[in-house]
């Protein structure tokens, strides 16, 4: 039977209807798919900013390797507490201070401070009393605020009462004087030094300094003091700076991060908002001649990285960055505590994403236990205990349904860097995590919080240098303000340039500087 028109337009009304109905099905879908991603961004937003910094999610969780922590979990007395409690009546008062006091205190140089009463009488005879012995009393660190005074270099002449008469001049001789960092500045080694300490250790601006500087004495810029740090970082930092990167390459295993970075003027043209980047490169837990190394750039672009690691053949602990994924000759070493903060960053207490985090702190849990082995010992271990979870781990996620949002995103990082995750099986020098490098970027971040950005990239490589020099001198046990000071009084001395050899001195696990730039010797050094 033939459709009359009214039936044909009812369909036609009918199938736009339903038509329109999917449409707007979609769209309430994806809209509620929005507000779902929007809450969670809120929620993750919201804790950030309100919650505690820690991702810690149950007792014991930390890092492989902080440092022991329960110093401060131990009860300590103040001030009032120790009167009150040494002043009881029947308590014996300790001779001596013990414990943490006199473990803070191991490396300070001590000064005896005798306390004597010449006119000590005898309350039953009155007469004069005779030194019988001493008594210990307390401890007290002293504190001597820096001190600016002027150095005048003056050389003798010496001449010679013999007489040659074919010479009408006598002959005069100039004692000869070290050469100084910087030629017709005021600026000494220890004044080198103790900006450079200032500004990337202690994050203090130069403007700041220069106020400091002012009240004890000298007035001087701030652009001065930036003159002097970057041609004193240029000059006299550069060659260690090289010869360090020249070793880092050759380790086997290296950690590798970078961070955003401010350059003004820019020679690419770009406006000074644009993105520039610092790099990190590190060796490894454990390692012998520890290395810690930044380079400023321009962008994060491959060919940066390539030159950054040109030569090294190895284990490459990194963060995912596509980039490190392209080196030739590099194994990619995925990060766990990354796919872990992925999961905790979905904000969700239960769910999948806490059996996430709860997946990731067993693995930590275990590899704790597995920390003081011997490399060989801790890979065999790794693959007995450790590796049965990570393939729980991945046979979870494969079993995860759909979903969206931060736990999608999470799935997808930790799916997609499977490879590079289960790496760290392979050798017992690996690590589960590159927090390594984390903590070494943090100084960065920690400084451009303060100083904000550099002017020029001559500047902002002068800043990699410096950062090199400290946190290198750092992790080989050196005082960084007495290496740079070694570095600038005897490198001007120093013919490195034609004898390169003579570097070696002056790397920081080398003899020399830990004879005289490390806590226990820098006190009685004269260098």
């Amino acid at each position: 039977m033939m459709m009359t028109e009214m039936e044909k337009q009812l369909t036609k009304i009918i199938e736009d209807l339903s038509h329109q109905n999917s449409e707007q099905s979609d769209i309430i879908k994806n809209l509620q798919e929005q507000i779902k991603q929007l809450q969670e961004s809120v929620n993750y937003l919201t804790k950030k900013m309100y919650s505690p910094s820690s991702e810690k999610s149950r007792p014991g969780q930390g890092s492989l390797f902080d440092e022991d922590s329960s110093f401060f979990k131990k009860q300590r007395l103040t001030e009032e507490q120790t009167d009150e409690e040494v002043n009881k009546p029947g308590r014996k008062r300790s001779s001596r201070p013990k414990g943490e006091q006199a473990r803070l205190t191991k490396d300070l140089r001590v000064e005896k401070i005798y306390h004597e009463d010449d006119q000590c009488k005898c309350d039953r005879c009155q007469g004069q009393m005779k030194k019988l012995g001493e008594k210990f009393i307390r401890k007290e660190a002293v504190v001597i605020p820096p001190q600016v005074y002027i150095e005048e270099h003056i050389a003798i002449t010496y001449d010679c009462d013999c007489h040659d008469p074919y010479l009408e001049s006598k002959n005069i001789v100039t004692a000869s004087v070290p050469k100084t960092p910087l030629s017709g500045s005021l600026a000494s080694p220890s004044a080198l030094a103790w900006t450079i300490h200032n500004k990337f250790e202690l994050s203090l601006p130069l403007y700041r300094q220069a106020g400091e500087w002012a009240f004890y004495g000298l007035e001087i810029s701030d652009r001065t003091l930036g003159n002097w740090v970057n041609l004193s970082l240029h000059d006299w930092g550069t060659p260690i700076y090289d010869l360090l990167h020249h070793y880092l390459l050759k380790k086997s295993v290296l950690h590798a991060d970078e961070t955003v970075y401010q350059i003004l003027r820019r020679s690419d043209g770009k406006p000074p908002t644009s993105e520039s980047r610092m790099w990190l490169v590190r060796s490894t837990h454990g390692d012998d001649k520890p290395i810690v190394y930044y380079r400023s750039t321009l962008t994060r672009a491959q060919p940066e990285a390539e030159l950054l690691l040109a030569g090294f053949k190895g284990y490459l602990h990194t963060d995912g960055y596509q980039v490190y994924k392209n080196l030739d000759h590099t194994d990619q070493v995925g990060c766990w505590a990354h796919v872990r903060r992925k999961f905790h960053d979905v904000g969700f207490t239960t769910g999948r994403a806490a059996q996430g985090v709860a997946h990731c702190d067993l693995m930590f849990e275990v590899e704790r236990k597995l920390k003081g082995l011997e490399p060989n010992a801790r890979r065999e271990q790794r693959k007995s205990l450790l590796k049965p979870l990570m393939e729980k781990f991945f046979d979870w996620l494969d079993g995860i349904g759909d979903c969206s949002g931060k736990l999608k995103t999470a799935i997808t990082y930790a799916k997609n860097q499977k490879e590079a995750l289960l790496r760290v099986l392979d050798d017992g020098k690996l690590q589960l995590s590159n927090n390594l490098a984390e903590q070494k970027i943090r100084p960065i971040a920690i400084g451009r919080k303060n100083y904000l950005f550099s002017t020029s990239e001559k500047g902002a490589m002068a800043n990699a240098i410096a950062y090199t020099l400290i946190e290198t001198a750092k992790i080989n046990g050196g005082i960084p303000y007495e290496y740079l000071k070694y570095l600038f009084t005897h490198l001007p001395n120093t013919d490195f340039r034609r004898n390169p050899e003579l570097l070696e001195d002056f790397l920081p696990w080398s003899d020399n500087i830990q004879a005289h730039c490390t806590k226990r010797n820098a006190m009685t050094s004269t260098a």
